[in-house]
């Protein structure tokens, strides 16, 4: 069975890919150009499409007749095009429970920064501002804190649960949308619009 790793070099060199249990040819590239006759041409034999970032039309797939599955190596799946796999019996997956720890721990960084104006200090002590300002603080943009606030989290999966966890811990109240058009699927989910209209801070959750 032939696997044909589209993307390899999406990884730092640190991490070890080896070939998954059952491979008898594996084929990796560091990278792959957004050409579908690329894709075709190293992929024509293939089995199984391993990818992170590499876009799977249903041209590329409908001209792939031994392709069995397409494994993506994140979460997001919209760089595949789900309906061509259907439709030519193509299985595709992605990685579940991925990055559940870093993913939302880099959402509160980036959080806290914005509510607490960290670039702009930074660049403030960097420069010599602060300390020329001649006070205790230099305090040019409020710094707003995260208790009382209101999250809402637009998409909610592992990964909206997590932040959920966390944003609680922070005292905050945080609130569950669908994606745009969808209605709340239970009465754990409130209304898109009224989301947007209640939140402080929103995380958009990628699908």
């Amino acid at each position: 069975m032939r696997a044909v790793f589209l993307d390899k070099g999406t990884f730092s060199d640190g991490i070890d890919l080896p070939a998954p249990d059952g491979i008898s040819d594996y084929l990796t590239y560091d990278d792959t150009p957004k050409d579908a006759a690329v894709i075709v041409e190293r992929c024509k034999d293939a089995d199984i499409i391993i990818t992170n970032k590499v876009q799977i039309s249903a041209e590329v797939i409908s001209k792939l007749p031994k392709l069995k599955l397409i494994q993506l190596t994140a979460t997001g799946m919209n760089n595949v095009d789900q309906d061509a796999c259907v439709e030519h019996h193509v299985a595709l997956y992605n990685v579940a429970g991925y990055a559940v720890k870093s993913v939302p721990e880099h959402t509160f960084m980036l959080m806290l920064n914005a509510m607490r104006a960290g670039i702009y200090y930074h660049q403030k002590v960097a420069d010599g501002t602060w300390q020329a300002n001649g006070n205790f603080c230099l305090l040019d943009i409020p710094l707003i804190d995260l208790e009382n606030k209101t999250l809402g989290i637009i998409g909610v999966g592992t990964i909206g649960k997590r932040v959920t966890d966390v944003a609680r811990a922070f005292g905050m109240t945080v609130l569950w949308a669908e994606q745009q058009g969808r209605a709340p699927r239970n009465d754990d989910y409130t209304a898109f619009d009224d989301v947007l209209a209640q939140s402080d801070v929103l995380s958009c959750i990628a699908h």
